[in-house]
Protein backbone atom coordinates (compact mmCIF):
# COMPACT_ATOMS: atom_id res chain seq x y z
CA UNK A 1 0.00 0.00 0.00
CA UNK A 2 2.77 2.20 -0.47
CA UNK A 3 2.20 5.70 -1.94
CA UNK A 4 5.59 5.29 -3.52
CA UNK A 5 5.12 2.65 -6.10
CA UNK A 6 8.37 2.20 -8.26
CA UNK A 7 9.76 -0.85 -5.72
CA UNK A 8 10.77 -4.40 -6.27
CA UNK A 9 10.08 -6.51 -2.91
CA UNK A 10 12.05 -9.57 -2.90
CA UNK A 11 10.69 -12.05 -0.59
CA UNK A 12 12.48 -14.76 0.81
CA UNK A 13 10.64 -17.94 2.14
CA UNK A 14 11.83 -22.06 3.38
CA UNK A 15 11.20 -24.03 0.63
CA UNK A 16 9.12 -26.36 2.74
CA UNK A 17 7.14 -23.17 4.24
CA UNK A 18 3.84 -24.32 2.46
CA UNK A 19 2.11 -21.88 5.35
CA UNK A 20 3.88 -18.83 4.37
CA UNK A 21 2.82 -19.81 0.80
CA UNK A 22 -0.10 -19.58 1.66
CA UNK A 23 -0.56 -16.19 3.02
CA UNK A 24 1.95 -14.54 0.68
CA UNK A 25 0.52 -16.11 -3.07
CA UNK A 26 -3.03 -14.36 -2.24
CA UNK A 27 -1.65 -11.00 -1.03
CA UNK A 28 0.55 -10.12 -3.57
CA UNK A 29 -1.90 -11.52 -6.32
CA UNK A 30 0.36 -11.31 -9.16
CA UNK A 31 1.51 -8.05 -8.43
CA UNK A 32 4.90 -7.89 -10.79
CA UNK A 33 7.11 -6.01 -8.04
CA UNK A 34 7.04 -8.76 -6.02
CA UNK A 35 8.95 -11.96 -6.16
CA UNK A 36 9.60 -14.63 -3.92
CA UNK A 37 12.82 -16.39 -3.60
CA UNK A 38 12.59 -20.63 -1.90
CA UNK A 39 15.44 -21.02 0.65
CA UNK A 40 16.46 -24.51 1.57
CA UNK A 41 17.46 -23.66 4.64
CA UNK A 42 17.41 -20.72 7.13
CA UNK A 43 20.32 -18.36 6.70
CA UNK A 44 21.40 -15.69 9.24
CA UNK A 45 20.42 -12.48 9.02
CA UNK A 46 23.47 -11.40 7.53
CA UNK A 47 23.66 -13.99 5.36
CA UNK A 48 20.48 -13.50 3.68
CA UNK A 49 21.75 -9.75 3.51
CA UNK A 50 24.57 -10.44 1.51
CA UNK A 51 22.43 -12.51 -0.67
CA UNK A 52 20.36 -9.93 -1.47
CA UNK A 53 23.74 -7.49 -1.67
CA UNK A 54 25.10 -9.82 -4.09
CA UNK A 55 22.11 -9.55 -6.35
CA UNK A 56 20.92 -6.47 -6.03
CA UNK A 57 20.61 -3.97 -8.89
CA UNK A 58 18.85 -1.38 -7.17
CA UNK A 59 20.13 1.80 -5.19
CA UNK A 60 18.81 1.04 -2.25
CA UNK A 61 17.97 -1.86 0.13
CA UNK A 62 15.07 -1.93 3.16
CA UNK A 63 15.04 -5.15 4.97
CA UNK A 64 11.06 -5.84 6.41
CA UNK A 65 10.73 -8.83 8.56
CA UNK A 66 7.47 -10.51 8.87
CA UNK A 67 6.46 -8.57 11.71
CA UNK A 68 7.08 -5.04 10.24
CA UNK A 69 4.96 -2.88 8.34
CA UNK A 70 5.64 0.33 6.89
CA UNK A 71 3.07 3.72 6.96
CA UNK A 72 1.81 4.15 3.46
CA UNK A 73 4.20 7.24 2.60
CA UNK A 74 7.69 5.18 4.30
CA UNK A 75 9.47 4.21 1.09
CA UNK A 76 9.10 7.70 -0.37
CA UNK A 77 9.89 9.90 2.64
CA UNK A 78 13.23 7.33 3.02
CA UNK A 79 13.88 7.65 -0.71
CA UNK A 80 13.18 11.03 -0.93
CA UNK A 81 15.81 12.19 2.29
CA UNK A 82 18.23 9.79 1.06
CA UNK A 83 18.14 11.51 -2.55
CA UNK A 84 19.46 14.95 -1.18
CA UNK A 85 22.53 13.62 -0.48
CA UNK A 86 24.68 10.75 -1.90
CA UNK A 87 26.54 10.71 1.15
CA UNK A 88 23.41 9.27 3.18
CA UNK A 89 24.38 5.86 3.33
CA UNK A 90 21.41 4.65 6.15
CA UNK A 91 18.38 6.29 6.58
CA UNK A 92 16.06 5.19 9.45
CA UNK A 93 12.75 6.22 11.45
CA UNK A 94 11.28 5.54 14.78
CA UNK A 95 9.08 3.08 15.08
CA UNK A 96 5.38 2.51 16.66
CA UNK A 97 4.10 -0.51 18.37
CA UNK A 98 0.66 -1.17 16.61
CA UNK A 99 -2.25 -3.71 17.50
CA UNK A 100 -2.93 -6.11 14.43
CA UNK A 101 -5.40 -3.60 13.11
CA UNK A 102 -2.63 -0.92 13.20
CA UNK A 103 -3.43 0.83 15.44
CA UNK A 104 -0.38 2.96 17.51
CA UNK A 105 -0.44 1.73 21.29
CA UNK A 106 3.54 2.83 22.05
CA UNK A 107 6.30 4.84 20.46
CA UNK A 108 9.44 3.37 20.35
CA UNK A 109 12.72 4.56 22.36
CA UNK A 110 14.37 5.75 18.92
CA UNK A 111 14.15 9.44 18.39
CA UNK A 112 11.13 10.40 17.49
CA UNK A 113 8.69 13.35 16.67
CA UNK A 114 8.54 14.25 20.55
CA UNK A 115 11.91 13.68 21.18
CA UNK A 116 15.79 14.03 20.18
CA UNK A 117 16.88 11.06 21.53
CA UNK A 118 19.61 9.25 18.58
CA UNK A 119 20.01 5.35 18.91
CA UNK A 120 21.47 3.59 16.33
CA UNK A 121 18.92 1.65 14.13
CA UNK A 122 17.46 -1.47 14.01
CA UNK A 123 18.77 -3.26 11.00
CA UNK A 124 14.66 -3.97 9.67
CA UNK A 125 12.77 -1.18 8.25
CA UNK A 126 16.57 1.04 7.75
CA UNK A 127 17.19 2.26 4.33
CA UNK A 128 20.39 1.38 3.11
CA UNK A 129 22.79 2.81 0.31
CA UNK A 130 23.64 -0.22 -1.73
CA UNK A 131 26.64 0.97 -2.76
CA UNK A 132 27.63 2.24 0.64
CA UNK A 133 26.97 -1.06 1.50
CA UNK A 134 29.22 -2.68 -0.93
CA UNK A 135 32.28 -0.65 0.13
CA UNK A 136 32.04 -2.13 3.76
CA UNK A 137 32.05 -5.50 2.60
CA UNK A 138 28.42 -6.18 3.06
CA UNK A 139 27.32 -7.74 6.19
CA UNK A 140 29.24 -8.76 8.87
CA UNK A 141 28.53 -13.00 8.77
CA UNK A 142 30.25 -14.02 12.01
CA UNK A 143 27.73 -11.67 13.94
CA UNK A 144 24.68 -14.09 15.10
CA UNK A 145 22.23 -11.27 16.42
CA UNK A 146 20.60 -7.90 15.25
CA UNK A 147 22.47 -6.42 12.39
CA UNK A 148 21.66 -2.59 12.68
CA UNK A 149 24.22 -1.53 14.89
CA UNK A 150 26.96 -3.45 13.52
CA UNK A 151 25.93 -1.86 10.06
CA UNK A 152 25.35 1.70 11.50
CA UNK A 153 29.11 1.61 13.28
CA UNK A 154 30.95 1.32 10.28
CA UNK A 155 28.94 3.27 8.09
CA UNK A 156 28.80 5.92 10.10
CA UNK A 157 32.65 6.33 10.20
CA UNK A 158 32.66 6.74 6.46
CA UNK A 159 29.55 8.35 5.43
CA UNK A 160 26.55 10.19 6.90
CA UNK A 161 23.61 8.52 8.59
CA UNK A 162 20.87 9.80 9.62
CA UNK A 163 17.41 9.66 11.87
CA UNK A 164 14.52 11.02 10.83
CA UNK A 165 11.02 10.97 12.78
CA UNK A 166 8.32 11.32 10.39
CA UNK A 167 8.59 7.14 9.35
Amino acid sequence: KQKYDNYFCLIFILKNDNQSKEIILPAINGDPRFSIKELDQKPSMQTLGNIVLNNCTTEYILRLDADDRLDDYGLEILINSADKDNMIAMLWGCFYYCSLDGEIYDISPYKTILSDRKTPPHGACTLLRTSALRSISGYDETIQSQDGFDIWQRLKSIYKVQSIPQV
